[in-house]
């Protein structure tokens, strides 16, 4: 992509866009104004989160996969080169499982000094 006028003054690659912590970053940095590359394994769900941020930012490239693959991070190199930079890098992607992390154990009760 080609700086013009309308193009964002910064561009940010996430990884793990798809759902919690990386679609949440995702939508503040958009917006901030930054033009976005998108990153998750599941394509549909990344579909879904570009789509939804297009209202803060019309600048959005999403690209599919898994960015344990060579092939994958192939990609987002072009797609980088295609913004002409990255300002923004935040790796984001995880195996952590469950989504939403189950909530942390309780904490012990207080003790008065009564």
């Amino acid at each position: 992509m080609k700086e013009t006028s309308d193009s964002p003054a910064q561009v940010a690659l996430i990884t793990g866009t798809s759902r919690g912590l990386g679609r949440v970053l995702a939508g503040f940095v958009a917006k901030q104004g930054y033009g976005l590359i998108l990153t998750a394994r599941g394509d549909r769900d990344l579909t879904e989160t570009a789509r939804e941020l297009r209202g803060a930012s019309p600048h959005i490239t999403s690209v599919a996969g898994d960015v344990t693959d060579g092939d994958h991070r192939h990609r987002l190199i072009l797609a980088a080169k295609g913004w002409g930079r990255i300002d923004l890098p935040v790796n984001n992607a995880s195996e952590l499982g469950t989504s939403p992390l189950p909530p942390p154990p309780r904490p012990p009760a207080r003790i008065s000094s009564a």
